[in-house]
This record gives structure tokens, sequence and C-alpha cells, in this order.
């Protein structure tokens, strides 16, 4: 093997290593949602129990404060409840978790490309230094297609994803191979 397929093979290595970082990221931006969507959903509910619950008026009696303030601190509750369910519907956790799934399939899709072309190379499936170049090429540019849709994610998706990797819990690449990945962006 020349030295600029090693070169180059490099290189897919690096692009694959941030790829597989951005899969993990995006596939826990979802796991995000869902616990967020998940929590609010059950404060809604218990809170809409209180709210229709007789037994919440008795506790309320029982406690001695007064049918006003008790009616005030249901309507309150009911109007924490709207406004919770009106948050949830308004934010559209559903569309932003399919999002986010759709983006780490897209991106680990193509992840598992970079992979192949690596193997190709190594096995000397390729012919010549340009027909390698032209693939690179082609996965490149469908890693700026996918990248450039692909939504936003949060802090705490990234931090769940680096306890994620480095509890070996995506075993399917190192933290060496990471690592790689990681600083060659902080040299570029």
């Amino acid at each position: 093997m020349t030295n600029s397929y090693s070169h180059i093979i490099e290189q897919l290595k690096v692009r694959s290593a941030k790829l597989y970082w951005t899969y993990v990221i995006q596939y826990n931006q979802a796991e995000v949602y869902h616990k967020i969507q998940t929590r609010l959903t059950i404060i809604s509910l218990i809170l809409s129990g209180l709210v229709a619950s007789t037994a919440f008026f008795n506790v309320i009696k029982i406690c001695g404060i007064s049918d006003d303030i008790g009616n005030i601190v249901v309507f309150l509750l009911g109007i924490a409840s709207t406004a919770i369910l009106s948050f949830i519907t308004k934010f559209n956790y559903d569309k932003r978790i399919n999002l986010h799934n759709e983006s780490a399939t897209s991106i680990r899709r193509l992840w598992m490309k970079y992979q192949s072309l690596i193997t190709d190379i190594k096995s000397e499936r390729y012919s010549s230094y340009e027909e390698i170049c032209k693939e690179r090429d082609k996965l490149r540019d469908e890693e700026y297609d996918i990248l450039c849709h692909a939504p936003i994610t949060l802090q705490k998706a990234y931090q769940k994803a680096e306890n994620k990797i480095h509890k070996g819990k995506h075993g399917e690449i190192s933290i060496e191979e990471l690592k790689l990945g990681n600083e060659s962006q902080n040299l570029s």
C-alpha cells in the first residue's frame, strides 16, 4: 500500500470517528427529549388528577384551609396542568425525537459507508488513487448534505454521549479512534 493510500485511510478514519461521535450525540438528543416529554406528561397527569380528585378537596378541608383558598389552589393546579400540556404540544417533542432519530440513522449509515470504504481500500478493491478519491469525495458530499440538515443538539446530549462512549456502551469504535477525530478537529 502506498503512502498516498495510507494518507487517505487516515482521512477516512478521522471523518469516520467524527461521524460516529455525531451519531451518538443525535441519538442521545432524541433520548433527552423523550425523557423530558415523559416527565412533563406525568406531572401534567398528576396535576389533572389532583384537580379532579374529591380526596384533594377533603385534604384541603382537613388542613383547615378555607374553601376560597382551596378553590384558588385547584384553579392554579389546573392552569399549571394546562400550561404543561400546551408546552408539550407547542414544542412538539414527538417530531423533534423523530428528527433526531432519523438524523442519527442517516449518520450511522454514512459511518458504515466510510468503514466499508476503508476496508475496500485495504483489500485493494480499487485499482487507482483517482477512483479512491472519487469515492471519498462522494462520501464527503453526502456527509455535508446530511449534517446540513441535522437538527441542533443540546449540551446534555453531548454529555450523555461522552459518558456512554467512555463507559464502552457504544463499542463499535474505540476511544482512541474518537480521540483521533477530536484531535484532528482541534488542529484545523
